[in-house]
């Protein structure tokens, strides 16, 4: 049986701890941005090592500590996804993957402020999901940061179609596996809520997420400011 106990709650010490080294990073980025740009290779290189050993982290973790499960080892978690399209990107430059894991990052942001099932920092998995989560969050604004490449209002449609497929994927693997991806088992909100009325309010809700994240990068970083 799991033991919830185990948990971190919302906003209590060990909340406290991974909000407060999110926000030491955002600073050191912010402050680090003309080297970042200048030292772009050598950044790519490390954040690309440190996102592969995470994944190493996470899943020897579950062979080692926690024990393999269908339902909740495979890499299906929206964080997880998008971690893995994050490595792409860095060893591709691939564009289109970079806009659909640009507006998959609002998830990281809503796991930082409402964590569920989150582990202390101490624990492997507590380790690895600051890791997952921290690059997943800052890892789009790195990107604008040192390139000539920004989100465009239409991104916005594309992410959601991709959205809408892995969500009707997860529909599809959840009772195959007995699985809680995307949360749709032990739901974070509206626990008691039938999934005929859920599910739609999940997918209506992500779009209105997408919207906000992708009107806030474009304003954060305009297409005008582009420069060489």
């Amino acid at each position: 049986m799991e033991n919830a106990e185990r948990y971190i709650k919302p906003f209590d010490s060990n909340h406290v701890v991974y909000i407060g080294i999110l926000l030491v990073l955002i600073f050191l980025m912010v402050i680090s941005r003309k080297k970042l740009k200048i030292h772009r290779q050598t950044a790519d290189k490390v954040i690309l090592i440190v996102s592969i050993l995470q994944q190493i982290l996470l899943y020897s973790s579950y062979f080692l500590v926690e024990g393999f499960t269908w339902g909740e080892s495979l890499p299906l978690h929206i964080s997880r996804v998008n971690s893995l399209l994050g490595i792409i990107y860095l060893i591709t430059g691939n564009e289109n993957v970079f806009r659909v894991f640009t507006h998959f990052s609002v998830f990281a942001l809503l796991s930082f402020m409402v964590p569920v099932k989150i582990d202390p920092i101490t624990h492997p998995f507590g380790l690895s999901f600051l890791i997952n989560h921290a690059v997943t969050l800052l890892l789009p604004s790195y990107i604008m940061m040192t390139r000539r490449i920004k989100i465009k209002k239409a991104d916005l449609f594309t992410s959601y179609k991709w959205f809408l497929v892995y969500f009707i994927s997860i529909l599809i693997i959840n009772p195959l596996t007995d699985g809680n991806y995307f949360y749709m088992k032990e739901k974070p909100i509206l626990k008691t809520l039938p999934d005929i009325y859920y599910i739609p309010t999940a997918a209506a809700a992500v779009f209105i997420l997408f919207f906000i994240w992708n009107a806030f990068y474009r304003h954060l970083f305009p297409q005008d400011q582009i420069q060489d």
